[in-house]
């Protein structure tokens, strides 16, 4: 998937890029949460793009599903396996049964979320699967028409 965008930062061998929401963003509606314009993501700086400089960003799409489903999927089936250990594990004189499930549910979420945080900073680190600059994109024609 590749991603049209304006570079608004560069920092070492990454770049942040303000996404132009394109026409594919319509029929997906997962990126609605970036606002009208667009949002900014941080990808690798292969080609040595500059602040101000339009260009193309590449995110493998297995990636972008299994991190849908890591971000979205995962915590829900922690919250839910916590839930059922939470009201199936007897604890004697400490809770009644719903709300140990409802403590260990929320618990479990929480530490799933922990464990999302570490597996981004390990994934972000290692640099591999991430959204990448690939190419310099010439500016929209509407910029073009305007700048003159």
């Amino acid at each position: 998937m590749r991603e049209c965008g304006e570079v608004v930062a560069v920092a070492g061998e990454f770049a942040q890029v303000k996404v132009i929401r394109g026409d594919k963003c319509g029929e997906c509606r997962v990126c609605q949460a970036l606002g009208e314009g667009g949002g900014v993501m941080e990808a690798r700086n292969t080609i040595g793009a500059a602040v101000g400089d339009m260009v193309e960003v590449e995110v493998n799409p297995k990636v972008v599903v299994g991190h849908s489903f890591l971000l979205f999927i995962f915590p829900l089936l922690l919250f839910l396996v916590g839930y059922a250990l939470g009201r199936a594990v007897p604890w004697p004189g400490f809770m009644s049964a719903e709300a140990r499930g409802i403590s260990v549910a929320f618990l479990s979420l929480g530490t799933g979320f922990l464990l999302i945080r570490v597996y981004d900073r390990r994934f972000a680190r290692a640099g591999k699967g991430g959204p990448e600059v690939v190419s310099f994109a010439a500016p929209p024609l509407h910029d073009i028409w305007t700048a003159h």
